[in-house]
């Protein structure tokens, strides 16, 4: 295959994508774990912080 070909063949493969879901709801899920998950850092280094 010649470069071009490849170009094409990748296009072709990835052009078609479809969201498994509605991208908004997705993206704030994707978001609030992300915040929570920096909470309970923020809440265990804490903690860890003050026991010494």
């Amino acid at each position: 295959m010649t470069y071009m070909e490849h170009l094409k063949d990748n296009r072709l493969a990835y052009c078609p994508l479809k969201p498994v879901s509605d991208d908004k709801v997705f993206l704030e899920n994707v978001a609030q774990e992300i915040v929570d998950m920096e909470q309970s850092r923020a809440m265990i280094a804490n903690k860890f912080e003050y026991q010494s």
